[in-house]
């Protein structure tokens, strides 16, 4: 993701400002590893010479949104305890997000490891 430098935008101060037009297909945050903006921390770096060199960037992993079933995901109480339910019984995402940065952290070729790259 690149920033843009907008002077309409100057007035704000330590907050990243992220776009919410309709004719985008996902959301920028939900482009930034899955962001949700529920407490998700995001790193904006300004310093070019800390960043990596083009030849180790690795593209994103070409996730696909499911459509939603309108009348399906009809929001009542008894859809949203199921859907809680759901979520408590299947969280691993953190887990998976340690190990996927422990096999980064230990790999000769960080993140671009295929082990890694399977995690992600």
């Amino acid at each position: 993701v690149s920033a843009v430098n907008y002077t309409e935008l100057h007035y704000f101060c330590n907050v990243v400002v992220f776009p919410c037009k309709k004719s985008v297909l996902r959301n920028l945050p939900a482009e930034c590893s899955g962001g949700d903006l529920d407490g998700d921390k995001f790193y904006v770096c300004w310093d070019k010479e800390i960043m990596p060199p083009k030849h180790l960037e690795h593209p994103a992993c070409p996730y696909h949104r499911i459509a939603a079933d309108e009348e399906k995901n009809k929001c009542t109480q008894v859809a949203l305890a199921n859907f809680v339910a759901r979520c408590f019984a299947s969280d691993a995402l953190g887990r998976i997000a340690t190990a996927h940065l422990a096999i980064s952290d230990i790999q000769p070729n960080g993140a671009r490891d295929s082990l890694a790259i399977e995690v992600a």
